[in-house]
């Protein structure tokens, strides 16, 4: 059956191999070989990271209502301690204050957080809930602020 379509495909025509200098067998050949068992992937919650990466300079900012500034600084310091414990090097202070800024325009709070925070190398940013505000956010945060 294998040997029936390999004749049939014809992989490699006569023109194709007299070019290159090749020549074929329809013979199957048998070689010794092994399984090679599959590699065993751990989950990242068990391992540090191989390149660590710096944090120096970042802040934080919410936009959802229900969000208050106790919440958004116990994540913050929740995300930092994962992150320290998997090898990263990250400050622990924000350069600029964490907010809640809820009930503000976005692009002017980005705009006054690119201003305030100099230099910053992370912004986290907890959305609103609204369909679309993401895309509003990168929009500004890319293209008009110059955060990306």
């Amino acid at each position: 059956m294998i040997k029936e379509g390999v004749r049939k495909c014809n992989f490699i025509g006569p023109l194709a191999r007299e070019g290159f200098g090749l020549s074929t067998a329809n013979d199957i050949v048998s070689i010794n070989a092994r399984i090679l068992d599959p590699p065993r992937v751990l989950p990242v919650n068990f391992k540090n990271f191989f390149e660590v990466a710096t944090v120096k300079k970042w802040t934080a900012v919410s936009f959802f209502k229900k969000f208050s500034k106790e919440k958004l600084e116990s994540f913050c310091k929740k995300l930092i301690g994962v992150c320290i414990k998997k090898g990263m090097k990250f400050c622990e202070l924000p350069v600029i204050p964490v907010s809640c800024r809820a009930n503000e325009d976005i692009e002017t709070v980005l705009k006054d957080v690119h201003k305030n925070a100099h230099g910053l190398e992370l912004l986290v940013v907890i959305l609103p809930g609204n369909p679309g505000s993401y895309g509003r956010i990168k929009t500004v945060c890319e293209t008009e602020v110059g955060i990306i």
